[in-house]
C-alpha cells in the first residue's frame, strides 16, 4: 500500500523557518512526545559537515525550525542534521527511547550529550547488521539515559537513498512496548489474511490450474513481503544478515507486484478479447515492470525506487481505466474488481492526506492502508470466487447444451479410450448402425476392427490422429448391424491432459449415403451431359457427312427420272429414290428427336390457314396409300378460321400419324377429321383424329406407343420398318404445343383389334377478320425465267459441284466454281457475280468467315452480292447463324431442283426491289 508514498512525499518537502524551535517540555502522565515541531533541521548537500562543523557558533543561524507535522524531502542525495532540546528533567522512573518513525533510513548518526559537556555518538540504520542495533527491533529505535534528556541539545545526521522522511518520537519504554503489541496484533492479523488469501489461492491453483490464481498469488506474496520491507518486519525475521539486499530489494518487489496485478487484471477482465487496447497496454507494464526488477543490481537504489513507484502508479492507472470500462460493458466479475481497487485508492488517499498532515496519526488513519489493502485482497478473493460461480454456471449451461446437442444431435457422436472401447454414442449413432439405443451399443462391445469394412482403413485413421492430434473428413466404409455397408466420414479428435496423455478420442461419424447417391448422380448427369453432348455432335457430324452424298444420290436419280430410260431401268431409279427418301426421312427422324430430347426446338408463331397448310402433303400420302390400295380421307372445314402457330410442327404431327396409319394398315381405309373442340374469345382449341382399319393395339401397347423406338408389331420380323420415332416425335411436339395426344383402340363383337384412333388436341388463336392478311407463303413473283443469271458457286466436294451446275445449266444460268472462301475473295475481286452459292464447311476458310468479308468490303457502297447457304447441316441454329453472318437465304442439301430454283429467284427478286428502292430519289 506504501508504493506510491514515495511518490508523494517526494512531491511534498517541507516547508522550515529560520528559528529556534521550542523545547521538549515533560508532561507528567505522558508517556509519548511527537518532535515534528520541536525539532531544528539543517540540509547539507554536499554531506561535508561533521558533528563538530554543526556544533561551532558559526552554524547556529545555519539551523531553520520545522513548521511541517511529518518532516519529509523525499528522495534527496542531501545529508540532514537535527536537533531537539529537552526543556526539563523528564521522569527518571521512566526508561526513554527516541523513534525515528520511518524505518528504511540508511544511516541514522544520534549524538547523545554525556553529562560533562561532550557527546556520545549512536549510529542506526539498514546500512548497518540488524544485529548491530542497539534495541533488536523492526523500529529504529535509542535508548535516551537521563544524562541525555538533561537539557542540551540531541543532534542526529541522517543519511538515506530511501525517502528522507524525518517524524521522530519520545517514548517511555513502557507505553512503546503497549503501543507495538497493539501494532502486532494488527500485523499479525492483516499478515494473517495475506497468508489465508495465499493459501487459498495456491490451493485453486493446484486444483483447477487457472493461471489467473497464480497472477493473483503472485501478487499477494510479492505485496506482503513489500509492506514486510516497508515496516522493517523483513529485516528484523528474514534477511537480518543481508545488509545490500535489504536496501535494495523493495523495488523489485514493487515491480513483481505490478506484473502480478496487471497480468491478473488481463485474464480477470478478459481483456484480450473485450479491450484489445488495453490489453496491451497491460501487457506492456507487466513486461516493463518485470525489466525494472533488474535495475536495483545495475543502478542506485534512488533510481531504481523511482522508477518503481512510477510503474506503481501507471499500473493502478491502467488497472482502474480497464476495470471501469469493463463494469460499464455490464461484465459481472468487474464489481468485486473495481470494489477491491477502490479499497486500494483510499487507502492511497488517507497515506497521502496524513503524510500531508492533513490527517493525524489516529490508529484508524496509520492503519488504513494497510486495512485498505487487506480489503483489496479480500475482494480480490471474492471477485475470484465469484468469476468460479460464474465459470461454473457457463460450464453447466455449456454441458446442459452439449447434452442435448448430444441427444439430439442427427449425427453420430462418439466417445472412445485410447485402448479403442466404446464409453459413449449418442442416439444418431445408435440409429445409424441400426441399434435401438446408445444402451445396447455399448453393451453389443464393439470390436472396432470388426465394424470397418476395411481394417487397414481404422489403422491408418489412428496413426494419423495419434499422430496429429486430430482427423478430418475421413471417408471410410463400415457395416451396419444388419451386415449392410454404410460410407461415413469421421472426424474425431484426440482429447489430452495437461501432460499431453491422451484421455479419450471425441469424435463424430456422419452418415453420407445420401451425399454418395448425389455424387453418383451428378456424375451420371455430367456424363449424361457429356453423352448427349457427343451425341448431339455425332448426329451434327453424321448428318453433314450422310446428307452430302445423299444429296448426290437423290439429285442425279432426279436427273435421270426426268430422261428417256427404259422401263425396267426406270423401276429400278424409282426404287433407288425411295430408298433415298426413306433414309433421308429416317435421318430428319433422328435429328428432330434429338432437338426435342436436348429442349432445343422453339415453335414459331406466324398466321395460317389450316386447309392450304395440310392439304399439299395429304394429297401426296393420298398417292401412297393409293399405292397401297388403301382409302385416305380427310375432312378439313371450309369454315375454319386462320389460326396464329407453327404450321410446320403442326403438319409434321399430323404427316406422322397419318403415314403411321398408312405404314400399319393393310386393307380399309385411313381417316382424318378436324373438328372445333371449344372457342374461348380469340382461342380456339382444335381436335384432330386418324382412324385406320389396321393391325391395331393391346392394352400394354396403348401405354407404350409413344415411347422411343417403340411400335406396335414388336416381333423380330419388323414387317413394317422405320426407326420408331415418328410418334415420339409427334407426342413431344404436342407437348410443346400445349396439347395432348392419345390413342384409342378399336375391337370387334369378339374384342378382336380392328384398328386405332390417334387423337391430339392444341390451342390456337384465331385471326378471324384478318383472313385478307392469311397466306401460307409469302408470294414472290419471279422474273422472267429466261433472265441471264451469273453465279458463283463455291463447295469443296467435287459431287455437290457436279450436281448444282448440271441443275443450273437446265435451268439456262452460267455457273463459275471455286472449291474454298478465299478462291471466292478472290474471283469477287476479278469479276462481278448476281448471286454466290456457298457451302459453309470448306478448307481453309469457311462459308461463315467468307461472307463476314464480304459484307466488309461491301460496307459504304450500293452493292451487295445476294448469297444463299447450301450446306448438309440440318440441324438448330445454323439457319440463325447464316443470316446473323449476312447472308440471304439457307438450302439443307439434298434439295429438290425446283426448290434450287425457287430459292434463287426469290433472293434476286428480293435483291431487285431493294435495289429498286435504294435508287428512288428522297
Amino acid at each position: 500500500m506504501g508504493w506510491l508514498f514515495v511518490i508523494f512525499v517526494f512531491l511534498a518537502p517541507c516547508s522550515p523557518a529560520r528559528a529556534v524551535a521550542p523545547s521538549v517540555l515533560f508532561q507528567p502522565n505522558t508517556e509519548s512526545y511527537e518532535l515534528d515541531l520541536h525539532l531544528d533541521l539543517l540540509e547539507d548537500p554536499s554531506g561535508d559537515l561533521n558533528f563538530a562543523d554543526i556544533t561551532a557558533p558559526a552554524s547556529e543561524n545555519r539551523f531553520t525550525t520545522n513548521t511541517t507535522k511529518k518532516p519529509n524531502w523525499g528522495f534527496t542525495s542531501s545529508v540532514f542534521w537535527a536537533r531537539f532540546t529537552p526543556g526539563n528533567q523528564f521522569d527518571p522512573d521512566q526508561e526513554w527511547l527516541l523513534q525515528l518513525n520511518y524505518p528504511l533510513l540508511n544511516t541514522v548518526e544520534v549524538y547523545l550529550p554525556d553529562g560533562s559537556g561532550g557527546y556520545l555518538m549512536k549510529q542506526i540504520g539498514t546500512s548497518l547488521p540488524f544485529q548491530a542495533r542497539e534495541i533488536k527491533n523492526r523500529h529504529l529505535l535509542v535508548s535516551l539515559s537521563q544524562t541525555a534528556l538533561s537539557g542540551p541539545p540531541i543532534y542526529l545526521k541522517i543519511r538515506s537513498q530511501s525517502t528522507m522522511s524525518l517524524p521522530m518520537t519520545i517514548w517511555s519504554a513502557r507505553a512503546f512496548i503497549k503501543a507495538d503489541q497493539n501494532e502486532l496484533l494488527f500485523q499479525g492479523i492483516y499478515y494473517g489474511i495475506i497468508l489465508v488469501i495465499a493459501i487459498y489461492s495456491l490451493l485453486l491453483l493446484i486444483s483447477l490450474r487457472d493461471i489467473s490464481y497464480f497472477y493473483h498469488l503472485l501478487f499477494i506474496v510479492n505485496f506482503g513481503i513489500f509492506q514486510l520491507i516497508m515496516n522493517g518486519t523483513a529485516y528484523e525475521y528474514l534477511w537480518p544478515t543481508q545488509v545490500w539486499w535489504n536496501s535494495h530489494s523493495l523495488p523489485i518487489f514493487i515491480c513483481l507486484s505490478c506484473v502480478g496485478t496487471t497480468l491478473f487484471t488481463r485474464k480477470f477482465l478478459e481483456t484480450e478479447q473485450s479491450t484489445p487496447l488495453l490489453d496491451r497496454i497491460l501487457l506492456l507494464v507487466a513486461a516493463l515492470s518485470l525489466s525494472a526488477c533488474l535495475i536495483p543490481f545495475a543502478t542506485s537504489y534512488a533510481f531504481a525506487i523511482k522508477v518503481a513507484a512510477i510503474l506503481a502508479l501507471v499500473s493502478i492507472c491502467s488497472i482502474i481505466l480497464t476495470g471501469s470500462l469493463c463494469l460499464a460493458r455490464g461484465y459481472r466479475p468487474a464489481r468485486y474488481f473495481m470494489a477491491a481497487w477502490s479499497m486500494f485508492c483510499l487507502g492511497i488517499i488517507i497515506l497521502v492526506l496524513r503524510a500531508f498532515g492533513f490527517l493525524s496519526n489516529d490508529a484508524v488513519y496509520f492503519y488504513e492502508p494497510q486495512i485498505g489493502s487487506a480489503l483489496t485482497v479480500i475482494l480480490l478473493a471474492l471477485a475470484l470466487a465469484d468469476r468460479i460461480n460464474i465459470m461454473s454456471g457457463k460450464a453447466f449451461e455449456a454441458q446442459s447444451r452439449y447434452r442435448s446437442i448430444f441427444e439430439h444431435a442427427t449425427e453420430g457422436i462418439i466417445r472412445i479410450t485410447p485402448e479403442g472401447k466404446l464409453t459413449m454414442v449418442n442416439p444418431a449413432l445408435a440409429s445409424m448402425f441400426g441399434y435401438s439405443s446408445p444402451q445396447e451399443v455399448l453393451e453389443a462391445d464393439l470390436d472396432l476392427d470388426q465394424v470397418y469394412v476395411d481394417p487397414a482403413q481404422r489403422a491408418t485413421l489412428r496413426e494419423q490422429l495419434f499422430h496429429e492430434g486430430v482427423v478430418k473428413n475421413f471417408e471410410t466404409e463400415m457395416y451396419h448391424k444388419d451386415g449392410g455397408i454404410i460410407p461415413v466420414t469421421v472426424n474425431i479428435a484426440a482429447i489430452l491432459d495437461p501432460h499431453g496423455t491422451i484421455v479419450h478420442m471425441e469424435g463424430i461419424i456422419t452418415d453420407i449415403s445420401e451425399r454418395k447417391k448425389n455424387e453418383e448422380m451428378r456424375l451420371a448427369k455430367e456424363a449424361a451431359i457429356y453423352a448427349n453432348q457427343a451425341k448431339s455432335r455425332f448426329l451434327a457430324a453424321m448428318s453433314h457427312e450422310i446428307r452430302t452424298p445423299m444429296n448426290g444420290v437423290i439429285g442425279f436419280t432426279n436427273m435421270l427420272l426426268n430422261m428417256e430410260v427404259q422401263p425396267n431401268r426406270r423401276r429400278y431409279l424409282e426404287l433407288i429414290k425411295d430408298s433415298a427418301d426413306r433414309l433421308l426421312k429416317i435421318i430428319n427422324e433422328i435429328l428432330d428427336f434429338s432437338r426435342i430430347e436436348a429442349g432445343k426446338v422453339q415453335l414459331e408463331e406466324t398466321t395460317f390457314l389450316l386447309g392450304e397448310t395440310l392439304t399439299p402433303p395429304l394429297e401426296l400420302l393420298s398417292l401412297k396409300a393409293r399405292g397401297k390400295g388403301l382409302s385416305l380421307r380427310w375432312d378439313i372445314p371450309t369454315t375454319m378460321p386462320g389460326l396464329t402457330g407453327d404450321p410446320a410442327r403442326l403438319t409434321q404431327v399430323l404427316i406422322n400419324l397419318v403415314d403411321n396409319a398408312i405404314k400399319f394398315t393393310k386393307a380399309g381405309e385411313v381417316v382424318l377429321k378436324i373438328f372445333e373442340e371449344t372457342r374461348h374469345h380469340d382461342q380456339l382449341t382444335l381436335h384432330f383424329t386418324v382412324t385406320d382399319t389396321g393391325i391395331g393395339l393391346d392394352e400394354q401397347q396403348i401405354h407404350q406407343i409413344f415411347e422411343a423406338f417403340t411400335q406396335a408389331d414388336g416381333t423380330h420380323a419388323r414387317h413394317y420398318g422405320g426407326t420408331g420415332l415418328g410418334l415420339t416425335i409427334s407426342a413431344e411436339l404436342v407437348k410443346l404445343m400445349k396439347g395432348n395426344i392419345w390413342v384409342e383402340r378399336m375391337v370387334d363383337e369378339q374384342g378382336n383389334p380392328t384398328g386405332s384412333t390417334f387423337h391430339f388436341t392444341v390451342t390456337m388463336a384465331s385471326s378471324t377478320g384478318h383472313d385478307d392478311q392469311v397466306t401460307a407463303h409469302p408470294q414472290i413473283h419471279p422474273p422472267h425465267s429466261d433472265l441471264n443469271l451469273r453465279i458463283l458457286l463455291a463447295d469443296d466436294e467435287s459431287i455437290n459441284r457436279i450436281l448444282v451446275v448440271e441443275i443450273l445449266h437446265q435451268f439456262g444460268w452460267e455457273t463459275t466454281e471455286v472449291t474454298s472462301g478465299r478462291e471466292v475473295l478472290t474471283e469477287l475481286t476479278q469479276n462481278t457475280y448476281d448471286l454466290l452459292l456457298l457451302d459453309l464447311e470448306m478448307p481453309e476458310m469457311d462459308g461463315f468467315e467468307t461472307t463476314r468479308i464480304i459484307r466488309s468490303r461491301e460496307a459504304g457502297s450500293a452493292v451487295h452480292l445476294p448469297i444463299l447457304a447450301l450446306t448438309a447441316h440440318a440441324i438448330g441454329g445454323y439457319q440463325e447463324r447464316c443470316l446473323t453472318a449476312g447472308m440471304n437465304g439457307y438450302l439443307s442439301k439434298p434439295f429438290d431442283p425446283e426448290e434450287l430454283r425457287e430459292k434463287i429467284l426469290m433472293i434476286i427478286n428480293t435483291q431487285v426491289v431493294h435495289d429498286a428502292s435504294a435508287s428512288k430519289p428522297k
